[in-house]
């Protein structure tokens, strides 16, 4: 392991002569270092099998001249190397003659060649046929999000043949400063239960803060700049509560949404937020979500405006409910289901920390004697209840 504080320290080594090798099988090298540099110390290392390196200072991340270099037993390397040109790096790994299993790769640039699916399918088929893990993060300033975006010429390129049969799939996350764009290995997530969604329609916008009313035009303008990379069917917003208004607007630009998760909703009126706008927003409403998750509910109300704004949802998750009287909560929300005629939900999965089996007979019995579902079933699985029931729209009821 090669380390230091200090980022002005060098490694200067001429390239291995023949019969000059170490026998370092795993190498890690976390100060600066170039990565002409990294090549000539690659050269004494012929027997290497795993290779960290990371190179987050601004100068020195170009490369000149890298001689070809066979690595025989390398099959995994991790890189953090910032404003590294897309070119650059391909030119370091067609320069590698070896059997990549396994690649791990972030990076600052202001390059959207990253973003490239048909670059990143090329690079891989022809130098890298046996790469098993991908994984791969791209920080660009939120700023540059529209302006840099115009460079691709193709939409939605992560969805292709090649990215379906890797189970690789594309992700966005928007934070304060910055977005990150990520690929990595298709894993399943809440919205994955009970249904089987393809890795084609997995990709993710993901705001770490929910956009605020004095930003909102610049979020929609990043939103739209985004979508030149990739088309999203999920959509999660974390941390804080967000803007029942402010939601409407993103969901309207994303029209292909599937799911939605958010921490927690805020239905009081702002200045921005006026009853004409509202009814307007409700009017031009044509989301087909189905799938829906409140991380933290404050009141029954939240739940309303969701069934109401999602008339195609067939799934509530609520994560954490802050009432005392269950039975009166799931009655009032059967009761809303059932007078507002909703087509398509039938399974609600609320978290009680309270739940025990006696709590699911009280809600057998108050289910049964108010005649609100016919055919259902609940069960307790810990803290966690599972109602479903059945519809005409699932008739596969278990």
């Amino acid at each position: 392991k090669c380390s230091a504080e200090d980022s002005d320290i060098n490694v200067s080594l001429p390239f291995s002569l023949k019969g000059q090798f170490s026998t370092i099988e795993y190498l890690i090298i976390n100060h600066s270092c170039s990565f002409n540099e990294l090549s000539a110390i690659l050269t004494y290392t012929r027997q290497l099998r795993h290779l960290n390196f990371a190179h987050t200072n601004d100068n020195n991340s170009t490369i000149a001249n890298i001689l070809p270099i066979r690595l025989s037993n390398l099959t995994y390397i991790s890189l953090n190397v910032h404003y590294l040109k897309f070119d650059e790096f391909t030119t370091f790994i067609k320069n590698l003659d070896c059997k990549l299993k396994v690649l791990h790769f972030i990076t600052r640039s202001e390059d959207m060649t990253y973003l490239d699916a048909n670059r990143w399918e090329e690079l891989i088929l022809k130098y890298l046929p046996e790469l098993e893990k991908f994984y791969f993060q791209y920080y660009d300033m939120i700023d540059n999000a529209y302006d840099s975006s115009t460079y691709l010429e193709n939409f939605n390129q992560f969805v292709s043949s090649f990215w379906i049969e890797k189970k690789w799939i594309f992700e966005t996350e928007i934070d304060s400063f910055e977005v990150i764009y990520r690929i990595h290995s298709y894993k399943e997530r809440w919205y994955n239960i009970n249904s089987s969604i393809e890795s084609s329609n997995s990709t993710q916008l993901t705001f770490t803060y929910p956009p605020c009313n004095e930003y909102l035009e610049l979020s929609i303008t990043d939103i739209h700049g985004i979508l030149k990379v990739a088309q999203f069917y999920h959509l999660e917003i974390g941390k804080e509560k967000i803007d029942f208004v402010i939601l409407m607007d993103i969901i309207y630009i994303l029209s292909e949404l599937d799911s939605l998760k958010i921490h927690s909703l805020s239905l009081s009126p702002t200045k921005h937020s006026s009853i004409k706008n509202i009814v307007r927003r409700f009017i031009s409403n044509k989301n087909q979500i189905t799938k829906v998750y409140l991380e933290q509910m404050n009141e029954i109300e939240e739940v309303y405006f969701l069934i109401k704004f999602c008339p195609q949802m067939n799934y509530l998750q609520i994560n954490c409910i802050n009432i005392t009287n269950i039975e009166l909560f799931i009655r009032e929300i059967l009761h809303k289901i059932n007078n507002d005629c909703n087509q398509y939900l039938y399974s609600l999965c609320l978290r009680i920390p309270t739940a025990d089996d006696r709590i699911i007979e009280k809600l057998k019995d108050m289910i049964n004697s108010n005649k609100l579902l016919v055919c259902y079933t609940i069960k307790r699985v810990f803290d966690v209840i599972y109602l479903q029931w059945k519809n005409d729209y699932h008739k596969d009821f278990i």
